[in-house]
């Protein structure tokens, strides 16, 4: 069975956008890759434990 997703949209300024989207093709990463990775170190730091994290985790993708 197919993996299940999600879209989720946010307003930031069109300058921290196109500098982290700049340094994503830097580094030859999408940016929603960097972002979703992002948001599993910030679960993993801020859960303690408390979140059942088994199903966030990931290759990066």
């Amino acid at each position: 069975m197919a993996e299940k997703t999600v879209s989720m949209t946010f307003v930031c300024e069109p300058e921290l956008r196109k500098a982290f989207v700049d340094l994503c093709r830097a580094d030859d990463r999408p940016a929603s890759q960097v972002l979703r990775s992002l948001m599993r170190e910030y679960l993993e730091k801020k859960s303690q434990g408390r979140l059942p994290l088994k199903n966030v985790g990931g290759n990066g993708a």
